[in-house]
C-alpha cells in the first residue's frame, strides 16, 4: 500500500512541476509577445513620423519650386525691424484665428483664399508676406499673388505656429 501511495505522490509532484513549467513557458511567451508588440508599435510610430516629416518638407519644397519663397520666423522678425514701412503682411487665417494672436500690422484677408482680387493696396515692387496658421493655406495665395505680378512674395514658413514656437510674439 505504501508503494501505491508513493507512486501517487510522485505523479502529483510531476503534475505540479509540469504546471509550473507550463506557467513559466506561458509567461515567457506572453512577455516575448508583448515586447514584439511594443517594437512593432515603435516602428509604426517612427514610420508615421517619418512620413509626416517628409510630407511637410515635400510640401514646402514643392511650393519653393513653384516660385513661392519661404520666409522663416526669425528672418521675418528682422525684416519687421528694418523695413516695416515697405513690408505688407497679409494674414489669410479666419477672423477667429487672427484674433487669437497675430503680428501687429498684419491685414486679415481670409477671402484671398478664394478671391485674389481683394488685395490691400500695395506696390508690386514692395515685399508681401502671406501668413496662415500652419503654412498650408498661405502658399497657394502667395503663388497666385506672384502670378498677378508681385515681385517679392513670401510665405511665412510653418505659419503662426512656428512664429509662436520660435518665441516670437506681437511686434508693435
Amino acid at each position: 500500500m505504501s508503494r501505491i501511495t508513493t507512486n501517487y505522490c510522485k505523479s502529483q509532484k510531476q503534475r505540479t512541476n509540469t504546471k509550473k513549467i507550463n506557467f513559466v513557458k506561458i509567461r515567457a511567451s506572453l512577455w516575448l509577445l508583448a515586447n514584439m508588440l511594443i517594437v512593432t508599435l515603435i516602428c509604426l510610430s517612427m514610420t508615421t513620423i517619418i512620413i509626416i516629416i517628409l510630407f511637410i518638407i515635400g510640401w514646402d519644397f514643392a511650393w519653393y519650386l513653384a516660385g513661392v519663397k519661404p520666409l522663416f520666423p526669425g528672418h521675418l522678425k528682422k525684416l519687421l525691424k528694418g523695413q516695416r514701412d515697405r513690408l505688407t503682411l497679409i494674414d489669410v487665417r479666419t477672423p477667429r484665428e487672427y484674433n487669437w494672436f497675430h503680428i501687429s500690422g498684419a491685414v486679415n484677408k481670409p477671402e484671398l483664399l478664394t478671391d485674389i482680387n481683394d488685395l490691400p493696396a500695395a506696390s508690386k515692387e514692395d515685399p508681401l508676406v502671406v501668413i496662415c496658421m500652419t503654412g498650408h493655406r498661405s502658399p497657394p495665395v502667395a503663388y497666385r499673388l506672384k502670378k498677378q505680378g508681385f515681385k517679392k512674395v513670401y510665405n511665412l514658413t510653418w505659419g503662426m505656429l512656428a512664429w509662436k514656437l520660435f518665441g516670437m510674439s506681437k511686434i508693435d
